[in-house]
Formats: C-alpha cells, sequence, structure tokens
C-alpha cells in the first residue's frame, strides 16, 4: 500500500465517522475514530473526530477524554480556527464557560466572523446570562444558519429573559411553523402566553406538549 492509498483510507474513514456523527451514531464514530488512530495516532483531524464523538456520549469519563482529544488536536495546529472552535464546545459542556469564551473569541480571531464559532458563542451567552449581545449575535445569523428553527428557538429564549414577551412569542410562532411537533417549543410558547395573561391559550400549548410525549413534572404544575 502506497502512502497517497494510506492517506486516501484514512480520509474515507474520517468522512465515514463524520457521517455517523451528524447521524447521531457517536458510539459507532468513536470505534471507527479509535481505529484509525490506532494505525495513524498523530491524526490531528481524527483527534478532532473522537473528541466530538465522546463528547456528545452521556458518560464524564468520556467528556474529559474528549477535551484532551480536542486539545491534542489544537496542539498539532494551534491556529485551526475550527480546531479551536470544537475545544470551546467540549469545554462549554463540561462548565468550564470562561474557558470556553476565551477559546471563541481566539477562533475569531484568527477567523473573523466564522460562523460556527460565532453561534455557538452567542449559544454560551445565553448559559453565562449574556442575553443582550447573544440576541444580536442570533439576529445576525439568521441569513447564515441553515437551522432556522434553532435560531428562532434561541432568539425567542433571549427576548423571553430580556421581559420581551411579546416579541419572544413571535419568534416561538416562527419556530413552530417549521417544527410544529417541538415539545420543547410549545412549552417555551405556552410560558410565553402564560406571562401574557392567555391561559386558555397556555394551557393548550402545555397539553400539546404532553401530547407529543413531553414528561418534564413542571408541565402538569404550570397547567395546575
Amino acid at each position: 500500500i502506497t502512502h497517497k492509498d494510506q492517506r486516501l483510507s484514512v480520509q474515507k474513514a474520517i468522512e465515514e465517522a463524520r457521517v455517523l456523527i451528524d447521524e447521531g451514531k457517536f458510539l459507532e464514530a468513536e470505534t471507527l475514530a479509535r481505529a484509525v488512530l490506532k494505525r495513524h495516532p498523530k491524526s490531528h483531524l481524527c483527534q478532532q473526530i473522537l473528541g466530538i464523538a465522546l463528547a456528545e456520549q452521556d458518560d464524564p469519563n468520556k467528556k474529559v477524554e474528549a477535551l484532551e482529544a480536542c486539545a491534542a488536536a489544537v496542539s498539532a495546529q494551534p491556529k485551526n480556527p475550527h480546531y479551536i472552535n470544537a475545544l470551546a464546545n467540549v469545554t462549554a459542556q463540561v462548565g468550564e464557560y470562561g474557558r470556553a469564551e476565551v477559546l471563541y473569541e481566539k477562533a475569531l480571531q484568527i477567523s473573523p466572523g466564522l460562523p460556527d464559532a460565532k453561534y455557538n458563542l452567542a449559544k454560551l451567552w445565553t448559559r453565562m446570562g449574556k442575553f443582550l449581545p447573544a440576541r444580536d449575535v442570533f439576529q445576525e445569523m439568521l441569513p447564515v444558519i441553515s437551522n432556522v428553527v434553532d435560531v428562532y428557538q434561541n432568539l425567542g429564549a433571549c427576548e423571553f429573559s430580556l421581559g420581551n414577551y411579546k416579541q419572544a412569542l413571535l419568534w416561538f410562532k416562527l419556530a413552530l411553523g417549521y417544527s410544529p411537533n417541538n415539545n420543547d417549543l410549545h412549552k417555551n410558547y405556552a410560558t410565553c402566553l402564560s406571562c401574557l395573561s392567555d391561559y386558555r391559550g397556555a394551557i393548550y400549548h402545555y397539553n400539546k406538549a404532553l401530547d407529543l410525549g413531553d414528561e418534564d413534572f413542571s408541565v402538569l404544575l404550570n397547567i395546575a
């Protein structure tokens, strides 16, 4: 097998792992990435893929390993904004918001306007209570992000947290237009209606969330 054939084989395996991640098959992606790294331990791209696959699994030990894998990729290519963004994502997942914020900003210094880093930073800001700057970024990103439901939902959450219930209601309504069977959206919509004293409408959407399989006990409490 030539060096070129080996390189193509690694690239193919990494692309397969990416597809598995997109399909939500994180354990399968992890297994494939580990197999590649066993043969090519210096593949920084595969380190990043492994880190992403590990981070999406509900295992604290795997999240620690995800940090190590993403950090190894950044160490190999410290000026790669995509690697830094991935490391920031995992860092945020383990609750180190301040460090994650610094990493996102570093990625954006290297590649100003990088959509993933910019959008992820805005989502981080919502967790940190920085709703005004987050809202501004979400509005700016509307033409860029393909998942408009997620953008609308984040905009609604920002407006709600800022006390702008009517504006939040508009964003949640737009999101429901694209995703009518999203129980979280129905809950958010119901909460907005309740804040605006439309209790009948709120009960309808809380019940809709329950019909869609929501098991959040707080929904029952809100209806009561």
